[in-house]
């Protein structure tokens, strides 16, 4: 792909790839530059306190549509993951050696679990656009659904107790005790 072709590409794109990720309250700025700074397709600054962010692409080292579309997803999982960036890098210098270690082998995981699950995503919506529906993939199992509800009588019976109970008919309330404490 040529320089032209990629701002096109971006332009037409940037805002369904924002959305993918869930970033759609942020400004991003997609750069398209035709000089390198280094041999990266592509670099990001965020700030998440102000959920701002710089993405720059370099033209001249991306080959193909498949290297842009990677790059991109790669960029914004930058941004998705920038508060445990920064949360890492203002503890660092209080943490010991190992606890860094641990905490960039911590920062890995994390980046490989929101890459594989954007992936899924990105492979269900082709699935569902070309509407090869047995094809699309469970993300992960279906959490209950915990519902709340005040009980005045019950297994605990004082007043402004709370009854939990999830869509898996469990009753938490052996072991999880709420009280409401506003009146």
């Amino acid at each position: 792909m040529d320089h032209d072709q990629i701002v096109a590409w971006v332009a037409e794109n940037q805002e369904y790839y924002v959305r993918l990720y869930g970033l759609e309250n942020w400004t991003i700025d997609f750069l398209v530059e035709e000089e390198p700074e280094s041999n990266l397709a592509g670099t990001c600054e965020a700030d998440f306190e102000y959920e701002t962010a710089t993405i720059a692409l370099y033209s001249e080292n991306i080959d193909g549509l498949d290297e842009l579309i990677e790059t991109v997803c790669h960029e914004l999982e930058h941004v998705l993951l920038s508060p445990f960036t920064t949360g890492f890098q203002l503890c660092s210098p209080f943490m010991s050696r190992r606890g860094r270690e641990l905490a960039v082998v911590f920062m890995g995981h994390l980046e490989e679990k929101a890459r594989n699950m954007v992936g899924r995503l990105r492979l269900n919506l082709l699935a569902l656009q070309e509407e090869n529906v047995e094809e699309v993939v469970p993300l992960a199992p279906a959490p209950p659904t915990i519902t709340t509800e005040v009980m005045p009588l019950g297994m605990d019976t004082s007043p402004g107790a709370v009854n939990v109970t999830c869509d898996h008919g469990y009753h938490l309330g052996h072991c999880l005790h709420l009280k409401c404490t506003h009146y």
